[in-house]
């Protein structure tokens, strides 16, 4: 879950849902939908591979607008993905371009913790963060090299227990950085992830309150998550896959109380082996499928538990999601699993009208980073089904508005041809 967001990128398949349909109960009006999409798009066999495709081409064209007037072998500091995600062949330049400065300034620790980001980052696609296993081995190289040209400094502290993903092992080192810059607002997602994963509420709760003192987190990005929790039933289990996902909605339900009966489970923080036996266990969920294959192991999580109220996010990548499209519906910024078909419509419009924070929409996203515009294109696909129910049921007014708000966030976001063009038909 390091420091990665992933939005929904396959948001325009879901703007042909209507009612209580499910994806596969409207899978002949996806070629209609998908027309909006670039003329490559129509000849693809899979929808979603080919949107992945388009997403990752977005950012590397986007990228290509911002250092047109650049030489992109600069050195340039990298952020956090989750704040500003940038392209691979970005982060691939800049890993290059990092490299070389350390080569020359052994001990520049600033120098070698981009180094690090950007190698790590260039591994990742637009939706998922896979290592592979030669990945690993380069990401424990450099690792390594840092622990002889700068140790005992935040970055090396800092960059080992990354490495580590969440090793109980390697936890005094993510205690030493905190010694050296107790400050460093990075620090707090690791630790809440390790209390989580080590169940320690207190400590959880301690970092929580930190983090939400530090105002570090933008408020479009807490109130999306708000609107997330007011997507879930009572009860529910809600699956979450990135920082900006997982981390606001526990702040709400630490810090301002707001939820608790919600249990979120994350998809990195799962791959902690003797967490997730636990935290399955204590749930009462069954589950006997490997994590290796994480698509299989939530189809299965969902299907072998069918009187649990169990969530995805809308920003679970659709990879996970495609084994079981028969099965979702959206009930707001959540897919609610059922093998049963349920009035999702009446659920989201419930949700929309009186559990919603909607006035941020109106100014959120002006001057926000490009991860708070696409955290908010997935209002698109709820709105637009909205705005459809209202039209039907002639709640004309009603309908003016959700899609005005729909209009406006898909020009924030870019995505304002393909809303404008679905609109018209």
């Amino acid at each position: 879950m390091r420091k990665y967001h992933s939005h929904l990128i396959f948001t325009f398949i879901l703007l042909a849902l209507s009612g209580s349909m499910s994806f596969a109960q409207e899978a002949k009006t996806i070629n209609k939908v998908m027309e909006a999409a670039p003329a490559r798009a129509e000849d693809s066999k899979d929808k979603f591979k080919e949107i992945e495709e388009r997403e990752q081409l977005d950012l590397d064209l986007e990228e290509s607008r911002k250092v047109q007037a650049t030489i992109t072998s600069k050195n340039v500091a990298i952020d956090e993905i989750s704040r500003n995600q940038r392209s691979s062949n970005f982060y691939g330049q800049q890993s290059d371009a990092w490299n070389q400065q350390i080569q020359q300034q052994r001990q520049d620790a600033n120098g070698w913790l981009n180094y690090y980001k950007s190698e790590r980052y260039s591994n990742y696609s637009s939706t998922e963060k896979k290592i592979t296993p030669a990945q690993q081995q380069e990401l424990d190289n450099i690792v390594n090299e840092m622990g002889t040209a700068v140790p005992g400094t935040f970055e090396y502290h800092y960059v080992k227990f990354w490495n580590s993903n969440y090793s109980t092992s390697e936890f005094n080192h993510l205690e030493e950085a905190y010694k050296v810059a107790p400050n460093k607002v990075e620090l707090y997602d690791d630790f809440i992830g390790y209390y989580e994963t080590t169940f320690n509420e207190s400590k959880k709760k301690e970092f929580c309150q930190k983090w939400y003192n530090s105002k570090d987190i933008p408020t479009a990005v807490m109130n999306y998550n708000y609107n997330v929790l007011m997507s879930v039933a009572p009860n529910g289990i809600l699956i979450t896959n990135g920082e900006y996902d997982t981390y606001p909605i526990w702040i709400w339900q630490q810090v301002k109380n707001i939820r608790k009966d919600i249990t979120v489970l994350n998809a990195d923080l799962l791959g902690v082996e003797h967490y997730r036996k636990q935290k399955l266990s204590k749930l009462g969920l069954k589950q006997n499928t490997s994590y290796t294959d994480r698509h299989r192991f939530f189809k299965e999580l969902a299907a072998k538990n069918p009187n649990k109220p169990i969530y995805f996010g809308l920003t679970v990548p659709p990879q996970t999601l495609k084994p079981m499209k028969d099965n979702l519906y959206v009930t707001g910024l959540a897919f609610r699993y059922s093998s049963n078909r349920i009035d999702n419509i009446a659920m989201l419009k419930s949700n929309w009208e009186r559990k919603f924070n909607k006035g941020y929409l109106n100014t959120a996203n002006k001057g926000a980073n490009s991860t708070v515009k696409k955290l908010n294109s997935n209002y698109l696909a709820p709105l637009l089904m909205l705005e459809k129910e209202y039209q039907k049921t002639g709640e004309t007014t009603k309908a003016k508005e959700v899609k005005a708000t729909a209009v406006q966030l898909a020009k924030e976001s870019g995505k304002d041809k393909q809303v404008n063009k679905y609109l018209k038909k």
